[in-house]
């Protein structure tokens, strides 16, 4: 088959905004059904524009591929307002390539990360021609994709914001600039971004030099540094709240080690939400592997552990790869092909490798059982007795614990994953809760919370845990984390609640979720810190947020755990009978 690829094919946006577009086809067949993937990342960088789906496969499975650069960036015109311009730049593009004489006016949409989203903002317009979408590791809310239980999440943001987009945007922003002024301003921006461990210790954040040494070229790096919590700039940027307006069906694709695993699990449950009340049956998938973002989907490793063959995207349960996965989404949807029975959700189950089916998430099969945090460093499901001693260390954010694995998105020297975390055991700013090693496997798959009792000699804090599967030989590998901000902690972002240095205070903290059986001889740890930096901004100790403070101030932290301040993990164990 000769595949016929036409470059920057031009799409009129409703106010006249030209957007560009490659197109795959094949030049002797008839009209066909289109799959749109939309990106900011420049729409011949093939390795962004393959990774979720080979576009020519595609063609040779008889549909057309429209790759389109988004408004402002590659070729297309207009300005680029991340997140905002995706609603009604994706309605019209859908209806364009709707329209196009190569088409059979059936569409579906797709992609990772912020194509995913690209795919989310669509749906949300429901423009008539579009009949189903696949998104993965897609953001949901433009505020949790910045901050975490109060914590500002530093690493995505300089990472996206300023390492990824900021170089092009500034480019782009200088055009009428003369050739040498706008060269020259790159290449202080570029000298700003390759000292990025300078960087994220400016004092305060705010002032960080790409932030702060420019005239504006990119708003959205100074609307993130003002919108500190949820308002309507940032409600119109986001999908969430804005589920019940889908109404094609929707395969969701994530990844246990993702660093937006939490917004596919919203994602998800606010279409399940939907679909349950309501008498149309509206088709949602789910999906759940053990990948870190976006190419990690490829691999069969999650890190530093590598969970066999039947792991990668590339040979899914020894199955298919990413390509045919979503070719048999779209077969179904826009093809009307006969599709054998699937389950609603997939996922993954780590330590045993294997792949599961299930009816629901979360599942309602699991049993959520309490591991105490004891005195003597213990972890276990016995609770804790009158006079068990609290355990404190102490905390400089000066010299804050480095990042070392978790759903990060971040350079790559900061590894991502399931990283063993020995390395950081040696230092005195943590605490390690340990299990006696198991005698029979443990399945935990669910969403995991902690439930803590902590105080403070500071006028703030961040409270930072994690689980983690210690091997046989002793490597302590992580599974999943969170974090709290103190002066944070209610639901309500809009209402700090300060400190009283040394109150004792309960908090709740989110660890997202997973799929792992601690094998027999295993045991499992909770590390508990006071940072997890440049993933999140130091706390200051001083009551400021980190973006504004200027000086720090070190702190003694105490960790309770006795009968009054039950302090622990609650986990969602899944008996084995009932696996």
């Amino acid at each position: 088959m000769a595949i016929l690829i036409e470059r920057d094919v031009t799409c009129e946006m409703r106010d006249g905004t030209v957007l560009r577009a490659n197109v795959f086809r094949d030049p002797q067949a008839g009209p066909a059904p289109v799959l749109l993937f939309r990106t900011p990342y420049d729409k011949n960088a093939g390795a962004i524009t393959y990774m979720a789906l080979d576009p020519m496969r595609a063609v040779e499975a008889g549909y057309v591929v429209v790759q389109q650069d988004t408004r402002g960036r590659g070729t297309s015109e207009g300005v680029h307002t991340p997140w905002l311009d995706e609603f009604e730049d994706g309605y019209d593009s859908v209806e364009w390539a709707a329209s196009q004489p190569w088409a059979n006016g059936k569409v579906g949409a797709y992609g990772i990360s912020y194509h995913g989203l690209t795919a989310w903002a669509a749906a949300v317009m429901a423009p008539p021609s579009l009949r189903a979408i696949a998104p993965s590791q897609a953001p949901c809310d433009l505020f949790d994709a910045f901050w975490r239980q109060g914590a500002f999440e530093l690493g995505t943001f300089t990472q996206w914001a300023l390492r990824v987009m900021g170089p092009t945007e500034l480019l782009r922003a200088r055009r009428s600039s003369p050739a040498e002024e706008r060269g020259a301003e790159f290449l202080r921006l570029i000298d700003e971004l390759d000292k990025y461990e300078e960087l994220v210790r400016s004092l305060p954040l705010c002032a960080m030099a790409p932030c702060a040494s420019h005239e504006p070229y990119f708003s959205f790096i100074a609307d993130t540094l003002e919108h500190r919590t949820p308002d309507d700039f940032l409600s119109d940027r986001s999908v969430s709240g804005r589920h019940a307006e889908v109404q094609v069906p929707v395969m969701i694709t994530a990844g246990w080690h993702d660093v937006l695993l939490r917004s596919d699990l919203a994602h998800y449950s606010a279409m399940a939400t939907r679909v349950a009340g309501t008498e149309t049956k509206l088709p949602v998938q789910l999906t759940i592997g053990p990948w870190v973002h976006g190419q990690g989907m490829h691999l069969s490793a999650g890190g530093e552990v590598d969970y066999g063959y039947r792991a990668s995207g590339l040979s899914m349960d020894l199955t298919e790869d990413l390509t045919t996965y979503h070719l048999r989404w779209f077969d179904r949807w826009l093809k009307d092909k006969e599709h054998p029975a699937t389950a609603p959700v997939r996922i993954f189950v780590m330590g045993i490798n294997h792949w599961r089916d299930e009816q629901e998430w979360p599942l309602e099969r699991a049993k959520l059982t309490p591991w105490f945090f004891h005195g003597d460093g213990s972890l276990s499901p016995e609770s804790p007795t009158v006079g068990s001693e609290p355990r404190s260390f102490e905390f400089d954010p000066a010299d804050p614990l480095p990042t070392l694995g978790g759903a990060t998105l971040m350079p790559t020297i900061y590894p991502k994953g399931a990283i063993a975390q020995n390395q950081l055991h040696g230092r005195s700013d943590l605490l390690l809760y340990t299990s006696a090693p198991l005698d029979e496997p443990l399945e935990v798959t669910g969403p995991i919370s902690v439930r803590l009792w902590a105080s403070t000699s500071a006028r703030d804090a961040d409270w930072v845990i994690k689980l983690c599967d210690v091997h046989p030989e002793g490597r302590s590998f992580s599974v999943c984390d969170g974090i709290v901000r103190a002066s944070r902690r209610s639901r309500d972002w809009r209402e700090p609640r300060p400190l009283t240095p040394h109150d004792i205070v309960e908090y709740e903290i989110d660890l997202a979720a997973t799929s792992m059986v601690f094998l027999p001889g295993h045991r499992m740890q909770v590390l508990v810190t006071s940072s997890d930096f440049p993933r999140y901004d130091r706390n200051p100790g001083t009551g400021e947020l980190g973006l504004d403070a200027a000086q720090l101030k070190s702190a003694v932290q105490i960790i309770y755990g006795d009968a009054e301040h039950r302090s622990h993990i609650l986990l969602p164990v899944i008996p084995q009978r009932e696996r």
